[in-house]
């Protein structure tokens, strides 16, 4: 065996690496979140149209009125219809720009979904790396026992490579942050939180590979020595 040989299972792991944080993106990109809270939804401002209504109201009065001061029946009952009408119309068309209120968001609900997303994803990328790296170990212990070297430089060799790095995290401090922020009824927050993880998570995994590495390396030193 030599450094050659060694580094092939770093190359490998670091392509793996690489899967994994591809797989994390993908994972926390696809958690649906919804558009915003009731609260976060503007109700538009009525323009012209209501201030033209307005006035037709004051004038359908005005006409009605003078046709009670002029005792005519016909210019009282139009002033009337032209009141009844602008206001009919004026309703009707602050009710057409006014916002339709979006269902209430269960939080509680919004807050188990996320988490079982984010714990889903942590469990596969932890046990996928630990079963690649189980598999990367019994090749390498088969290529230091078939070594042309003495038994004490082999038994070394072999004792750092059943060792592994593990993924670490921690996911029982993720779900009380989300329980914390269930309580502000926000999901932009909620969105930031998610970002938040998926670089965590990465860094996570990197400083598994940096870790693995390193005893790869420190493998292939024995033989220098």
């Amino acid at each position: 065996m030599n450094k050659v040989n060694i580094k092939k299972y770093e190359d490998r792991l670091a392509e793996k690496t690489n899967e994994y944080v591809n797989f994390l993106n993908v994972q926390t990109g696809q958690i649906d979140l919804p558009q915003a809270t009731q609260a976060e939804i503007p109700t538009p401002r009525p323009g012209n149209t209501g201030t033209i209504m307005k006035v037709g109201i004051g004038v359908g009065v005005l006409t009605a009125a003078l046709g009670l001061a002029t005792k005519s029946t016909a210019v009282t009952i139009s002033g009337g219809l032209v009141a009844v009408a602008c206001a009919i119309s004026m309703a009707k068309t602050a009710n057409g720009n006014r916002a339709e209120p979006l269902p209430a968001t269960d939080f509680s609900a919004l807050t188990l979904s996320i988490y079982k997303k984010l714990e889903e994803t942590h469990r596969h990328i932890f046990s996928e790396w630990d079963e690649y790296l189980g598999k990367l170990k019994d090749e390498l212990k088969k290529e230091i026992s078939a070594l042309d070297a003495d038994n004490a430089t082999k038994n070394k060799m072999t004792e750092i490579a059943l060792n592994r790095s593990v993924i670490e995290f921690n996911m029982p401090a993720v779900l009380s942050s989300l329980s914390k922020i269930e309580e502000k009824h926000d999901t932009d927050i909620y969105r930031q939180y998610i970002e938040e993880f998926r670089k965590e998570y990465e860094q996570a995994i990197r400083k598994a590979f940096s870790e693995q590495a390193a005893r790869y390396r420190e493998i292939s030193d024995c033989l220098a020595e």
